[in-house]
């Protein structure tokens, strides 16, 4: 049997299975390091972006990843997403909304940061 590896900046796609989505891109990332967490972050959001364009999706949500225990800034999270989306054309993606879920509160809070394509 031939063993899978899945490298830090990857991004790997399930279905949706209960959640109220067509498919799941699960980001794979690393602690955040000072010299080349930002990029590492940046390229996976572009990558997600990417992905939901070329599927025809019209909306993507992200959480703020990272930002647990991996230790990413929320604030440099929100950047690099801000960049993320004006780096890119879209034709389908029309709506790209952050969720977050503030400690062991309701997991349903949407914040209300989306930007319309």
């Amino acid at each position: 049997m031939m063993d899978s590896f899945v490298e830090v900046g990857q991004v790997i796609r399930t279905p949706g299975f209960g959640l109220n989505c067509t498919e799941v891109y699960h980001v794979v990332l690393e602690k955040c390091k000072p010299d080349k967490g930002k990029n590492v972050l940046s390229d996976a959001m572009r990558l997600c972006l990417a992905l939901a364009e070329s599927s025809g999706y019209a909306s993507i949500a992200f959480p703020a990843l990272g930002s647990g225990g991996f230790r990413y800034l929320f604030d440099d999270f929100e950047k690099e997403l801000r960049v993320a989306v004006g780096a890119l054309k879209f034709t389908n993606l029309r709506k790209v909304t952050l969720v977050l879920y503030p400690g062991n509160q309701d997991p349903s809070v949407e914040v209300g940061l989306q930007f319309a394509l």
